[in-house]
């Protein structure tokens, strides 16, 4: 029988002749591995305590139970110290594809993980209350990610723009990767696009059609146009990612268009299904103009979201590369 698979164990007999620093290094290695990661949790109270903070570094939730539970864990948990959460968890992810989470359990997990680097709120609103929004609430106050994935609505209209100010410590000040998810109901006008250049530090940005509709889209391709002309010199790829598709829609004209591209920088991205549709039976056309990308939730499962970004940046370096070779045979 393996340590992990013992009873409660204040003492450690395989350890025995370990110091606890090793221990406690192997522990944390350990929890690293996602097949026995919360196994180590149970082998004692002691390596309980080591390995919380790897545990709890990036926090995943994709339903109810998974919410209430980490609500539960940060508001009625006695032996964590009050600021456990804001000094541990790095990465925070939820997503509602298939239900919809109480504003108080979104306010008060984001209350608790303050430092988090990496903020995701997956979350698909035609209506977002007023009194959770950005530029509210106060618990978006001191968060300040460099990753940062929301949808577009959940912006009070005072703060839909990128003004970077000292005496008004924006959300957006150290963002390298930037998703937006557009909605029908929010109009490339309603932004302030051109507040866009003050992100010095932006390198990734994304605008995803989340709405099954088609109308979606076109405000996604609206949204592109106002943009483009205020992209920082940072940016190293813009997506445009339409994340779920009908396949009777007509996909290839709208993306076919020339407005689409009118930077270099600019790409779009298809839902992966849809893709792998497409390119078996209609030729490789998905394949020169598009790139593809996992749903939503399949993506925070598969651990793929760095995989999209790589065949963005390939798409954009091999349009570069092109472009090069026919204006070196002009030449």
């Amino acid at each position: 029988m393996s340590i992990i698979d013992q009873p409660e164990l204040e003492a450690f007999p395989l350890f025995a002749d370990l110091p606890d620093d090793i221990a406690r290094s192997i522990f944390e290695l350990a929890a690293d591995d996602k097949n026995v990661d919360w196994e180590c949790a149970l082998v004692s109270k002691k390596v309980k305590q080591w390995v919380e903070p790897v545990l709890y570094k990036s926090i995943v939730i994709d339903s109810t139970a998974g919410m209430s539970g980490l609500c539960r864990t940060i508001q009625f948990h006695p032996s964590k110290d009050p600021h456990f959460f804001s000094l541990h968890v790095k990465r925070l992810s939820l997503s509602d594809t298939n239900w919809l989470p109480s504003c108080g359990q979104t306010i008060a997990i984001l209350e608790a993980c303050q430092s988090v680097k990496s903020l995701e709120l997956l979350m698909n609103y035609d209506i977002v209350k007023e009194d959770i929004q950005i530029g509210v609430h106060n618990a978006w106050h001191g968060i300040r990610p460099q990753i940062l994935t929301l949808p577009m609505l959940l912006f009070n209209p005072t703060h839909r723009h990128f003004r970077l100010s000292p005496n008004r410590p924006s959300l957006f000040v150290n963002v390298t990767h930037l998703e937006l998810f557009v909605n029908r109901t929010l109009g490339a006008g309603q932004w302030s696009w051109a507040s866009l250049s003050s992100l010095e530090a932006l390198t990734h940005l994304c605008l995803s059609s989340w709405n099954i509709d088609m109308e979606t889209a076109d405000v996604a391709r609206n949204h592109l146009t106002i943009a483009a002309p205020f992209f920082p010199p940072s940016l190293v790829v813009c997506a445009v990612a339409i994340r779920y598709i009908e396949l009777f829609w007509d996909i290839r004209q709208l993306v076919e268009k020339s407005d689409w591209t009118t930077d270099d920088r600019v790409v779009v991205s298809v839902a992966k299904d849809y893709y792998d549709a497409e390119l078996k039976s209609y030729g490789k056309w998905v394949a020169r103009a598009t790139i593809w990308r996992w749903d939503p939730c399949s993506e925070s499962y598969y651990d793929e979201w760095q995989g999209f970004w790589d065949r963005a940046e390939r798409m954009v370096k091999e349009r570069r590369e092109s472009a090069r070779l026919i204006a070196s045979k002009r030449a």
